[in-house]
Order: C-alpha cells, then structure tokens, then sequence
C-alpha cells in the first residue's frame, strides 16, 4: 500500500503549553490506525490540524503527496478528508435527510442524486427511519452517526474520526465497527480514529498508536481483543 497521509515533526502548542509536539506518523491507504490517549493527551489537536481547523507551529502535514499544512478546512475536504467531530455538529434546523444532502453535494451537482445517495447511507447506519426529523431531536448518539453519514457523504479517501465510539454501548460499538469495516473494503477508505480505550477500536483498526500529552509514543500497541458481545438471553455469562 502507498502513504496517503504523513506527518513530519508536527507541533502545535497554545500558550506556551505543548498541545502536540513533533509528532511523526504515515498512514497507508486503506489502513485504519486508531490513535488512543487520555483526554487531553492531543488526539482532538492532532486531527485539528490534519482537517485545517488549525494550523501547525512547525512541521509538515501531506495527503497523497500535496503539503496540507494551513490549508482552509473547505480546501482540505474537497482533496478527500472527511471529520467527523466530538460533539457532534449536525445543522440543528435541517431534516435528518437534509444533512446527509449536503454532505453528498460536495461531489454530487443534482440533488435528486445527492438524496439517493443520503438514503444509501442512512440506512445502513440506523437512521432511515429518522430521515425526516429535524436533527435537533436526535439523541447524541444518534448525532454521532448522523455525522458519520454526512462526512461518508463527501465520498472521502480519509475518514477522521474524534470518539466516534465514545459512549456508545458494546452492541452499538460491534455494530458501528462493522459499518466502518464495510464502508472501508467496500470504498477503499482509509481510517484515522482518536479514541480513549483500545478496547473499542480492536473490532476494526489494524494499528494501535499511543499519544501521551502530545508525544506519539514509539512503537504503538496491538489492537488486541475486542470487548465480548454480552450473552444472548438465557445464555450464562462466561
């Protein structure tokens, strides 16, 4: 697989605190890399700054080769990098529907299309069902996955993921992972998911990495066994 993505001694800090600090990493098309740490450990920073939302004090930050670094976040999404945020960020006023349409008009000229394709994506996710209601109803994670869809929308090469599976229960997380892990060899997408606990990324990231108050620890971990799905009624737990 060739590097999509690679970060070169990336380093962001925020009055005078070091928020991440030379951080080195390259993914390869069609991995999925989980990048675990406590909070306030970088995770949310890191992804800040490959998405545009901020800007690195030094180091260079390329996808498929082109330097990004500084890059407005529109310019970033319309190269193939897609966010998906912690909270959660739908439009509040917009039908369930609608925020996935505008998500599919990135790439997509007749609306018509782009709703077909919202549709394809809802479903899937659980959320066919709740197409017309206004995303201000959703429950959070309900928000979380309607934001999933809408950054699948934009037909992204990366997907960034900020605790997509924070709180979620284990049969939400074996069914999310399954979705990502389907959505990834079905489009070829390739993952970068910041999560707290190593646990809930080991059903679908092929790369565990570490960061500790913005150091990329050497090495990285191994994904390791997913959580136990729990016992079906009557079964004994084990």
């Amino acid at each position: 697989m060739s590097d999509l993505l690679n970060l070169e001694a990336v380093s962001r800090s925020f009055g005078g605190v070091a928020a991440v600090a030379g951080v080195s990493l390259t993914v390869a098309a069609g991995e999925s890399v989980a990048l675990i740490g406590a909070g306030g450990a970088g995770k949310t920073t890191l992804l800040d700054l490959i998405a545009g939302v901020l800007r690195p004090d030094q180091g260079n930050i390329r996808f498929d080769g082109r330097e990004i670094a500084g890059l407005a976040p529109e310019r970033v999404a319309a190269l193939g990098i897609a966010r998906v945020f912690d909270p959660a960020r739908p439009f509040a006023a917009l039908s369930v529907e609608d925020n996935v349409v505008v998500g599919a008009l990135l790439r997509e000229r007749e609306v018509a299309e782009a709703r077909r394709q919202a549709l394809a994506l809802l479903e899937p996710l659980g959320l066919a069902a709740l197409r017309h209601h206004p995303a201000a109803s959703l429950q959070p994670g309900e928000c979380k996955r309607l934001d999933l869809a809408r950054a699948l929308a934009t037909r992204p090469r990366l997907l960034l993921l900020d605790e997509m599976l924070a709180e979620a229960t284990s049969d939400e997380t074996a069914a999310l992972a399954a979705t990502l892990r389907e959505f990834a060899r079905r489009d070829g997408l390739t993952l970068l998911a910041a999560e707290h606990d190593r646990h809930t990324v080991a059903a679908f990231a092929d790369r565990v990495l570490v960061l500790e108050l913005g150091v990329l620890e050497q090495g990285g971990l191994e994904p390791g066994p997913a959580a136990p799905a729990p016992p079906t009624s009557g079964e004994p737990a084990p």
